[in-house]
């Protein structure tokens, strides 16, 4: 069975180009953030994964261990200390990824690799929630109202279908409209509805989307970029992205047609992948020694009472 390595990074840019509708084309401008750089015990050089923060400040993501043995998740604090390694107890892979935290302190994320389980982290106590029916679960999108999201296997060994379960009715399922998708990613959720991700058409180029509530897609892409992805979204439908254009990765963050390029100072690649409703931005990046670390902007980028 096709198995998904549900911590594979994308490097991005973007245009927003509305289905049928106006298009975007514009390149992001450009500007530098101050921010806070963080390492976890026991990360090695090029391990880290951090695509969830919340309104408290709280971020979660996961590392890749300096014995290589899999990998594991960890929690920042917002005075900076660190809970690591979080590991699924019966996670023997040792292959745990938080992904997403919520206002309320839930956090949600996927475990395994030869077969995909879902988890949510509540108080403490772990429980695996997978897709009913599902051969196995890629659980990536926490809302603030307790809405899942993510992708399933549905026994056919690959996972080109979404889903999204509401905190109170009945789950879905769905597919991009692109029949030549070849790879597909739900990234995220947010209390309105709307979920993000990437997808790979017949081009073969990265391609990012917005999945609005009545289930439109919007695709984001800059023309010319090697690779184009969405991976946070906050509750306003501000999104953050990576993206490359003959280079490494760079960043964005922005609402379609007034999107902002996000770099951090004297790094070579940033890499944010997640926001919270107030502003702040999340994720990964590269130092001039070519050694990944974690970070999280030091004020609000894009809050969602701007």
């Amino acid at each position: 069975m096709k198995t998904l390595n549900h911590r594979n990074i994308a490097f991005a840019s973007v245009v927003l180009i509305f289905s049928g509708s106006a298009a975007y084309a514009e390149t992001p401008p450009s500007t530098s953030v101050s921010f806070t750089s963080f390492d976890v015990p026991g990360a090695g050089p090029d391990g880290y994964f951090v695509p969830g923060i919340n309104d408290a400040g709280v971020v979660v993501g996961s590392i890749t261990t300096n014995s290589g043995a899999g990998y594991a998740g960890f929690i920042r604090a917002p005075t900076g200390q660190i809970t690591a390694p979080v590991l699924v107890p019966n996670d023997n892979e040792v292959a745990t990824g938080p992904y997403r935290i919520n206002d309320a302190g839930v956090i949600a994320g996927t475990y395994g690799i030869a077969t995909h389980h879902g988890f949510l982290l509540v108080n403490g106590q772990f429980t695996t929630w997978d897709f009913p029916g599902a051969a196995a679960t890629a659980l990536r999108g926490l809302s603030n109202f307790g809405a899942l999201a993510g992708n399933i296997d549905d026994g056919s060994g690959t996972f080109l279908k979404g889903f999204i379960a509401p905190r109170r009715g009945a789950p879905i399922t769905f597919t991009h409209p692109d029949p030549t998708t070849t790879d597909f990613v739900v990234e995220a959720i947010n209390a309105r509805g709307a979920v993000s991700g990437r997808y790979v058409p017949a081009d073969g180029i990265v391609h990012g989307f917005l999945r609005t509530l009545d289930g439109g897609f919007v695709d984001v892409v800059v023309p010319g970029s090697d690779s184009t992805a969405v991976y946070g979204l906050n509750d306003c439908g501000v999104t953050v992205g990576v993206y490359t254009v003959g280079g490494p990765g760079r960043g964005f963050y922005g609402r379609p047609g007034h999107l902002v390029q996000f770099d951090l100072p004297g790094v070579l690649a940033t890499r944010p992948r997640g926001i919270s409703d107030n502003g702040r931005i999340a994720g990964d990046y590269r130092d001039v020694n070519g050694v990944v670390h974690g970070f999280v902007t030091r004020i609000a980028q894009a809050s969602c009472d701007r």
